[in-house]
């Protein structure tokens, strides 16, 4: 059998990744509506947040899996089997310690929230109160994972993580198919059936590596070099994970102390949609992220360079191609979706879609940097900046604006971070700042300029109706093709496109 070169293994991969987020985002538009019509706007919104408290504990899984997949590919790109087993049986033994430190966390911080500050309906306390323990269960499932998936997705064996996924996503419909056919508080209810899921796919992980990878032995090894060394690393990675905690999570609990578990369930929808949309520029990410690192460990810099701006493009492009009829229907399709939607969940999910595009855009660069190692002063530069979303958002709200505003200013932060990670990678890998920062940024925003321009002019002269929503997707995925090959890329990029269209074609 011939073998895969990098760039077809990326596509097979990435393409993978894309059929389990069309299959889960299938299934996840309908498990949301059915969700929130059992549950109702005020339960879903309460389970809205106790489900951020104690994402809030695990905001080390992100960095420690992101340090994991990274140091398993290291060692896969030199070839180090040995290596590799090393850090995988410290990689477990220290998520087992985390998991009980994060659960000791919840039932004291957590509980005390829950039972003190968080503001809930009259005669739910006890309902919260049991939903909580379920929610912490099934983190704790999801969180040690972790290293399992880490490992699976250093090897670059993406069906098997996607197989899993669908299923997570297909037994969870199935539970809320359950949910609505059983008598019993529907809150305590919902959380208990989500357990499941996360149980079973966390026992076909575990399962999985150690009969696929059975050259990695699980060992009675522990280094305190390299723990400390990776651990570094983790500690240096964490700003990814408290900006996400201010930005969601902790302005979720303040909004409902400001307002009501209403509007977050309005953010909650904007969330999951956000999510969706951003996961097609993630999945992108995560194909490209092993391919990346083990190109930086085998000093291979020019083409890594070129690799990451053209794959900055494609990342933004594959957002924005979803992302612009979306901004443009959302309110008709919040109503086809939920026919009722909660409050404020159409400009919530506009804003917040327009956010996430933005940041795709360098979530490529994000990955080199973290393969170098070196990011302890980017994630620093990160934090300190983006850290001040929280205090602003604060602001606003005390001088009497609405819950909106707080999405209004997101994308600004997220504008400026753009540039702290092409400073920083371009500071690790040896470019030249401006050079990066032109040959990206220019040709996203005349695409993004001319295709949005067109569409805004179509879209206002036409009455909204199922029609107007099919020629918005149709005409926007035409524009946004014709441009972006026209304006979008360079002639290297074109010759690239071109040439594997030609040969998937001749394959055919």
């Amino acid at each position: 059998m011939k073998k895969m070169g990098a760039g077809e293994k990326i596509a097979h991969n990435t393409v993978f990744l894309y059929v389990r987020q069309i299959l889960n985002l299938l299934i996840s538009l309908y498990a949301v509506r059915m969700v929130l019509k059992i549950l109702g706007t005020e339960d879903y919104g309460i389970y809205c947040v106790i489900a951020g408290i104690v994402a809030m504990t695990g905001f080390l899984n992100n960095s420690m899996a992101n340090a994991s997949q990274r140091y398993f590919s290291f060692e896969l790109g030199k070839k180090n089997i040995n290596g590799l087993s090393e850090i995988f049986s410290m990689t477990i033994v220290s998520y087992v310690g985390i998991s009980l430190f994060l659960i000791i966390i919840s039932e004291t911080i957590g509980a005390w929230y829950i039972q003190n500050k968080l503001i809930l309906p009259f005669g739910r306390e006890n309902a919260v109160s049991m939903s909580f323990q379920c929610v912490i269960i099934t983190f704790i499932f999801s969180f040690i994972a972790s290293p399992f998936i880490a490992l699976i997705i250093a090897h670059e064996n993406m069906f098997v993580f996607s197989l899993v996924s669908v299923f997570e996503s297909v037994a969870k419909f199935i539970m809320t198919i359950l949910l609505s056919k059983l008598h019993f508080d529907k809150l305590i209810l919902y959380s208990i059936l989500m357990i499941f899921p996360s149980f079973v796919s966390f026992l076909i992980f575990f399962c999985f590596c150690f009969t696929k990878y059975k050259n990695i032995k699980f060992k009675k090894y522990w280094n305190w070099k390299q723990i400390k060394e990776m651990y570094i690393y983790t500690i240096s990675n964490l700003g990814g994970s408290v900006i996400n905690i201010f930005k969601i999570q902790i302005l979720n609990i303040f909004i409902n102390q400001k307002f009501n578990s209403k509007i977050v369930a309005g953010r909650g929808i904007a969330t999951s949609i956000s999510g969706i949309i951003q996961s097609f520029s993630v999945n992108f990410s995560t194909a490209i992220s092993p391919f990346v690192t083990k190109k930086f460990a085998q000093g291979c810099r020019k083409e890594l360079c070129s690799f990451l701006g053209f794959s900055c493009k494609i990342s933004y492009f594959i957002n924005f191609v979803i992302g612009l009829p979306a901004v443009l229907e959302m309110e008709y399709l919040l109503k086809l979706w939920l026919k009722t939607p909660p409050e404020y969940s159409s400009v919530f999910s506009q804003l917040i879609i327009i956010d996430c595009c933005i940041d795709s855009l360098t979530l490529p660069l994000m990955v080199g940097i973290q393969a170098t190692g070196r990011i302890s002063k980017y994630v620093l530069s990160m934090s300190v900046f983006n850290i001040l979303y929280l205090p602003v958002c604060l602001m606003l709200f005390y001088f009497g604006f609405n819950a909106t505003s707080a999405l209004l200013v997101a994308p600004f932060f997220t504008f400026v971070s753009i540039f702290i990670r092409i400073y920083y990678i371009c500071k690790n890998i040896g470019y030249k700042f401006m050079n990066m920062t032109f040959e990206i940024i220019i040709p996203v925003f005349v695409v993004t300029v001319f295709t949005a321009g067109i569409m805004y002019l179509i879209v206002r002269n036409i009455e909204q109706s199922f029609l107007r929503l099919c020629l918005t997707v149709f005409a926007s995925f035409a524009l946004n093709v014709f441009f972006i090959f026209l304006l979008g890329l360079n002639k290297t990029e074109r010759s690239f496109v071109y040439s594997k269209i030609k040969a998937k074609f001749r394959g055919v």
